[in-house]
């Protein structure tokens, strides 16, 4: 099946999305067709990490689906994917090593992004939901999660947060 990513632009639909919080429903061939990008995303990611020995991890739904599913959950329209903190540094400068303009990284020390993990966000697409509509970081994406080694002392784990 060949498809434009142009034709893939969740923008329209985001406009006309119902005002009364009902949500957004992606389904049928469209979303197939965001599972299919998401997919080929989620294989650069993997390939970069398998060839400089960054341990990850299926997470969250996309975890539930490989087993559930064998694939995705039917109606998921993103992937999670988890590396350990200590990798995740290395991953941002890696994926403007392997991917150039392909591909941007952004995470909580991005400028306009909210929240405590990464995103590898193919550069050119349009992908909104109502937390980034008046946002630049809007393209197709993964979720990149860090995992943390914490001690199971409360005293500890809180010196560690800091």
């Amino acid at each position: 099946m060949k498809f434009s990513l142009t034709q893939l632009s969740t923008n329209e639909i985001l406009r006309t999305a119902d005002s009364e919080g009902v949500g957004i429903k992606i389904e049928g061939e469209t979303l197939k067709k965001c599972q299919k990008v998401l997919l080929s995303i989620a294989e650069d990611f993997i390939a970069m990490c398998e060839k400089e020995g960054i341990w990850y991890e299926l997470c969250g739904g996309t975890l539930l689906g490989a087993v559930r599913h064998k694939g995705f959950i039917p109606w998921d329209d993103d992937i999670d994917l988890m590396v350990l903190s200590k990798d995740f540094e290395k991953f941002e400068a890696l994926t403007a090593k392997y991917y150039g303009d392909k591909y941007t990284f952004v995470n909580y020390r991005t400028p306009g992004f909210q929240f405590p993990m990464g995103r590898l966000m193919l550069n050119n697409t349009i992908f909104m939901d109502r937390n980034h509509y008046n946002s630049e970081h809007h393209g197709f994406f993964i979720d990149v999660l860090i995992v943390e080694n914490v001690p199971d002392n409360f005293f500890l784990r809180t010196i560690h947060g800091i």
